[in-house]
């Protein structure tokens, strides 16, 4: 990946990290509620994370560098562990998804101009099968079967909700010693 154009082929690059760190006795998955001010995707659940600028060495400092300017997370207090593929979007960006866990206890800056809230998803909760449903979308005409998620009045669906499936069949393969 290093290296990696900002267009590839007819997608936009971007990064995403599903970050897990301990709070509260429990390790939880950070997740933010993008501003309603926002272009694309305002409102929304997803992970932190954004598109690829051309300075960024790679997608990884890409996801890195999203983390720090969404909720003030310095790259050197996570530690990337892992990788959850690629992700393609409706509004053409093509994602990559990046699992880290926190080296030391966290606090979060908000930057509200793009994130509205933080929600911390419980690892145990996202695991429990009755936070994932299976919702029906047509898409171009014909029907699917999608993954979504729910928790605390929230619905995560989309790409978001396709990465959170990809890490719980991840984490329950290979839990990253969290």
């Amino acid at each position: 990946m290093e290296n990696t154009q900002e267009v590839l082929g007819n997608h936009n690059l971007a990064a995403v990290t599903a970050l897990i760190y301990p709070n509260d006795r429990f390790n939880k998955l950070l997740l933010t509620k993008r501003s309603n001010t926002l272009d694309l995707h305002p409102g929304e659940i997803s992970l932190p994370g954004g598109r690829k600028e051309v300075d960024d060495y790679d997608l990884k400092q890409t996801a890195l560098r999203e983390l720090e300017e969404e909720v003030g997370i310095d790259c050197n207090q996570v530690e990337i562990v892992g990788e959850l593929g690629t992700f393609i979007t409706n509004s053409n960006f093509k994602i990559f998804a990046f699992i880290a866990k926190a080296k030391s206890e966290l606090e979060f800056r908000i930057n509200y101009e793009e994130v509205a809230q933080i929600i911390e998803l419980p690892l145990d909760v996202l695991m429990d099968a009755d936070c994932i449903r299976d919702d029906f979308w047509i898409v171009n005409g014909h029907m699917k079967f999608k993954p979504s998620f729910g928790y605390d009045g929230h619905i995560i669906f989309g790409a978001t909700a396709r990465i959170l499936d990809r890490l719980v069949q991840t984490l329950c393969d290979k839990p990253y010693n969290l």
